[in-house]
């Protein structure tokens, strides 16, 4: 084989290289921000409830939304709101309608409480981190269940929303 032979074939093989590089590099962002979404927060979204306690005709609550990132990207929580609903002592048992799957009917305390009022400054999480939102508020003193319904928008259309709910006997 003469020089010109390995020039052209030196040259065929640092091309097939390169091609081979750009479809391993391309195959690995489709897996890495398509498939796998690491551009996208991963949240792990949960209620927690302390009972404070009974004041005159009410019972003091703390509210708690533990918002954990597990993903690799900071994420805003936007519009994020919870419903708390109570269910008396005494109260016969009536299921809802479709809107709410057929659960049992809680009555309202209130609907669409902010957690950070749109007026402060918003709030984010970093990648890695738990953060823990509280909300102190009161229910009826006839409670024998409480129930908080808890949801936040994502900033992508694509995600759109993520919902947390939870029931916890108050004695």
């Amino acid at each position: 084989m003469n020089l010109e032979e390995l020039k052209a074939v030196a040259e065929i093989i640092s091309k097939l290289v390169t091609a081979l590089s750009v479809l391993v590099g391309g195959g690995w962002a489709i897996w890495k921000f398509g498939i796998h979404r690491e551009a996208h927060a991963k949240i792990e979204f949960d209620l927690e409830l302390n009972i404070l306690g009974r004041q005159a005709d009410s019972l003091l609550i703390e509210v708690i939304a533990k918002v954990t990132n597990k993903g690799l990207v900071r994420h805003w929580l936007r519009d994020f709101r919870f419903d708390l609903l109570y269910l008396p002592k005494d109260t016969p048992v009536e299921l809802g309608d479709q809107r709410i799957n057929q659960q049992v009917l809680f009555r309202t305390v209130f609907k669409k409480r902010y957690w950070i009022p749109p007026d402060w400054m918003s709030t984010f999480i970093d990648s890695g981190v738990s953060q823990r939102y509280t909300y102190v508020a009161s229910a009826p003193a006839d409670t024998r269940f409480l129930l908080v319904f808890a949801q936040f928008k994502y900033p992508d259309a694509e995600s759109e929303f993520h919902t947390a709910q939870k029931v916890w006997a108050v004695d």
